[in-house]
């Protein structure tokens, strides 16, 4: 029996011991988007006991790859990664979700448009096509956060790191859509040339938590030959936190876990290090960690099922707003982006802010112009 055969059918006989941490069954109350539902489902498609078609397919795409339940199943199982593969099975019958419709297309041209971007912002001086240190800041940051990217330099520059260069790369993003949807023929394609991409650098800084995991975990598990070293930036940031020169700092603020840097890459003291020097109480949320909740950016939730991703963006805010503390930061340009997008940020009573933005904040003395990006 194949592991993914062994997790379905312990799935499809389980008592439902994981209902109560899916975000997104959660987030809209639905009990076919349980991890335990969708699991059964799938296994029954598997089995040809139901037909296939896009109705019975659609509840595969309701998972943001949080892994919380995991993190609570006695046998480890992990329906993220299995149900990944039943989105394959169904790509590979033309019954895929509606809304990832020619993914692979808009994929290649939103990276097109996020690659010319990103050479408009900085000056080519800031570019390299090989260097010891690259930076790969990810499609959603130069999407949503640019002042994110330039914020990052200013603390290199802060710190003295000015030989880090933005990575010359043939796609803005290294392929995490593509592999979550079950594309992965078009996925392999991208990952073949972002190595030969890598072969260029001793090691690469990644500003997205779920690039940071596809590159440095989840691509050489499959084979493919990573020499540079990959690090996550507040990875990267964290072993220079006590030379950080703050020059101001915010009350308070909760810090968001983003999944993949906690669950897969169990990265937990670097960002809240970095944040700690930032702010005058560092709070966290009572599901923190291990137990942390999503935010419901991941999986392509937003776009297979937007109310929940909203559902759990409001979710998670509800306690900043409980405790009086009108500030969330997080080390992930996808979480950003996902919590901006709640009801209680979009009203602004919850500041949502990326732990770079407010390290290069609290390093500006106020007093003093800002020193540009640009050489």
């Amino acid at each position: 029996m194949d592991s993914a055969t062994r997790e379905l059918e312990y799935c499809t006989y389980c008592p439902k011991m994981c209902r109560h941490v899916c975000p997104v069954s959660n987030a809209i109350g639905s009990e076919t988007l349980i991890p335990q539902a969708k699991m059964h489902l799938m296994n029954m498609l598997r089995r040809n006991a139901l037909p296939w078609e896009r109705d019975f397919v659609a509840p595969l795409y309701g998972c943001t790859a949080c892994r919380l339940c995991t993190e609570v199943c006695v046998h480890g199982n992990a329906p993220a990664q299995t149900l990944e593969l039943g989105r394959s099975w169904a790509d590979s019958r033309r019954l895929g979700h509606p809304a990832l419709a020619r993914l692979p297309e808009r994929f290649r041209a939103r990276g097109e448009r996020l690659l010319a971007k990103l050479h408009q912002e900085f000056s080519a001086y800031l570019f390299a096509e090989e260097a010891q240190v690259g930076y790969f800041p990810g499609c959603d940051a130069i999407a949503d956060g640019i002042d994110d990217i330039r914020a990052a330099f200013a603390v290199f520059d802060s710190l003295g790191l000015n030989f880090v260069r933005l990575m010359t790369a043939p796609h803005a993003c290294a392929g995490y859509p593509l592999w979550v949807a079950g594309q992965h023929d078009a996925a392999r394609f991208v990952a073949e040339d972002m190595v030969r991409a890598l072969e260029r650098y001793a090691t690469v800084i990644v500003g997205c938590p779920a690039c940071t995991h596809l590159l440095r975990e989840r691509l050489p598990a499959l084979g493919y030959s990573i020499r540079a070293e990959i690090l996550h930036v507040s990875e990267f940031l964290y072993v220079h936190a006590e030379r950080l020169d703050i020059q101001r700092t915010r009350p308070a603020a909760f810090y968001h876990d983003p999944c993949y840097l906690g669950r897969y890459l169990e990265l937990y003291d670097p960002p809240r290090r970095l944040l700690a020097r930032c702010v005058d109480s560092l709070r966290e949320f009572f599901y923190a960690r291990e137990e942390a909740e999503c935010c419901g950016g991941g999986g392509l939730v937003p776009h297979a099922f937007p109310a929940a991703a909203r559902g759990q963006a409001d979710r998670r805010l509800e306690e900043a707003e409980l405790y009086g503390v009108p500030l969330v930061v997080s080390a992930c340009p996808t979480c950003k982006r996902t919590l901006r997008r709640g009801s209680r940020a979009g009203d602004g009573s919850i500041e949502v802010v990326d732990l770079l933005g407010l390290l290069a904040w609290a390093l500006h003395d106020p007093d003093r112009p800002a020193l540009p990006v640009h050489p």
